[in-house]
Parts: C-alpha cells; sequence; structure tokens
C-alpha cells in the first residue's frame, strides 16, 4: 500500500511547476469512488482521491489528487447537456473510468462501435446513479428548442430514455419479487436486498424527474404521454416502497405451509404490468 501511494505521489508531484524537497500524503485525506454496486468494479488506486502536503524552496503547498469517478462526475457535472451532442469523447472517458449503469437503458453499449444514443443513454444513467439529478433535468432544458434536433439531442429521445430506465429497473424488481412470493420462505441474500434497495433508490429519482417533465412540458405535444407514464412510476414505485417495507417487517417472503400461517401479500408487480407497456 505505501508503494503505491508513493507512486501516485510522485506521479502528482511532477504535474507541479516547481520542485518538491519533500512531500507526504494525508492518510486522512483517502477516499474511494462511494458506489452502491460492489466496489471490485472500480479501478484501483486511480479510485483513490487524496491530499498531498508538499515541501519547496517557498514554503508548503497541498496537491489534491481526485480520483477517476469523481473526476468524469465532476466534469460532467461542469458541462452539461452540451456534452451529449457528441459524447464519444465522455462515454470512453465513462467506460474507462469503470463507472456502470446499474439498469441501463440500453443493453448494447459493450458493443464495438455503440451509437450516440446509445453512448447518451449509457451516460445520462451513470449521471442518475450518481444523483446527477440537476443535469439531466437541464439536459431537457437544453434541447427543448429543437436546436440539436438532427443529432436526435430532443425532449422525445430524453422522455423515452427515463421510460426505459424505469422498464429496466421494473424487470430487476419483478424478477426479486418471484422469489418474496413464491410461498418458499427462501430469504433473500445479500445482493437480492441490496438490488432491491437500489432498485427503489433509482425510481424514486425516476420519479422526480418525470414529475419535473411533467410540469415543465406539459404545454408540448408530449403532454397525452407524459402523464398516464407518471401514472404508472407512481404506482411502480409505490409497490416497491411496499415490498421493502413488508420485508423490514417480516411480513416478506412469504412463509411456506409448514406450520405457518399464509400472509396475505399486497398487489403483485406482474398485474399492474400492463400499465408500465403503454
Amino acid at each position: 500500500m505505501n508503494r503505491t501511494l508513493m507512486f501516485l505521489t510522485l506521479k502528482t508531484v511532477e504535474l507541479c511547476s516547481e520542485p518538491l524537497i519533500a512531500s507526504s500524503v494525508l492518510i486522512d485525506s483517502i477516499s474511494l469512488y462511494h458506489t452502491e454496486e460492489p466496489q471490485e468494479i472500480h479501478l484501483v488506486p486511480q479510485a483513490l482521491s487524496y491530499k498531498v502536503v508538499g515541501l519547496s524552496e517557498n514554503g508548503l503547498m497541498t496537491i489534491e489528487k481526485i480520483g477517476l469517478q469523481k473526476l468524469w462526475l465532476a466534469n460532467t457535472e461542469a458541462i452539461g447537456a452540451k456534452s451529449l451532442i457528441h459524447p464519444t469523447k465522455l462515454f470512453h472517458a465513462c467506460v474507462s473510468a469503470g463507472l456502470v449503469p446499474m439498469f441501463p437503458a440500453h443493453q448494447n453499449t459493450e458493443t464495438c462501435a455503440p451509437t450516440n444514443e446509445e453512448m447518451r443513454s449509457y451516460i445520462m444513467s451513470v449521471c442518475l446513479d450518481n444523483g446527477l439529478i440537476k443535469t439531466i433535468l437541464d439536459i431537457g432544458e437544453q434541447w427543448e428548442s429543437g436546436v440539436h434536433a438532427t443529432s436526435n439531442c430532443t425532449l422525445n429521445f430524453l422522455f423515452e430514455w427515463v421510460w426505459s430506465s424505469v422498464s429496466t429497473a421494473y424487470k430487476s424488481v419483478n424478477g426479486i419479487c418471484d422469489t418474496l412470493f413464491s410461498a418458499s420462505g427462501q430469504e433473500l441474500d445479500v445482493s437480492l436486498k441490496r438490488r432491491l434497495q437500489l432498485s427503489r433508490l433509482i425510481l424514486d429519482r425516476l420519479y422526480y424527474i418525470h414529475t419535473a417533465f411533467c410540469s415543465k412540458y406539459n404545454h408540448t405535444l408530449y403532454a397525452d404521454t407524459l402523464e398516464p407514464r407518471l401514472k404508472a412510476i407512481d404506482i411502480i414505485t409505490l409497490f416497491v416502497h411496499q415490498v421493502s417495507w413488508f420485508m423490514n417487517v417480516g411480513l416478506l417472503p412469504e412463509a411456506n405451509s409448514k406450520g405457518f400461517t399464509q400472509y396475505s401479500h399486497p398487489l403483485r408487480l406482474f398485474e399492474i404490468g400492463p400499465l408500465c407497456c403503454r
């Protein structure tokens, strides 16, 4: 560990404009990019952020090294919607940083040559996972005028991305609920419990985003599509919250019939499926 930190320190120091006599990493400043997904999918030590105190002839200085993932997120937030007009560079930087969407709206971004639409979708999904909600809302404002419509940077693309993301999260939850409602009494393992909680988090964010879109763009030709979808997202989100609550109080998973009373369960997710497929 010390050798790795020393390597990174020297690599960072090389960027300074004046030679350093000595340098030291501030141990308390070391932090790893936080993600709800397992940490092993991210690159270490590139994922580390930390500060270095350096001594030069002119005195002390502090050098900050930002982790690759945090740097990508900060740059994307700073550049905003215009970075998606020509997304290739930003997309490859995202992939190189090891950032992977939890619920990608498009599934073909691992191909050799993903389309611009697939790259935009991938980037927005990563922004969603990391809570860059304002960045996503700003995209709508930038694309509303139709200036970039020839590049398919349109409100319709944005709305369809939201809907596809809801659908992907919905499928994830539905698969988990097959176990919960199977009357087997089988508990979810840690990874499935985490997946359920992540689904709830992402659906909450998508509901917030879609609600904002309904308020802002209800005067557009998309109004007739946005309102029914909002109702569907509301039902799905409510269902996921109820499933989480039933798990927390011990009513899910459904108990088996060997000496246990069968609990009546709430509305199964597949019963509201038609609402999600409009």
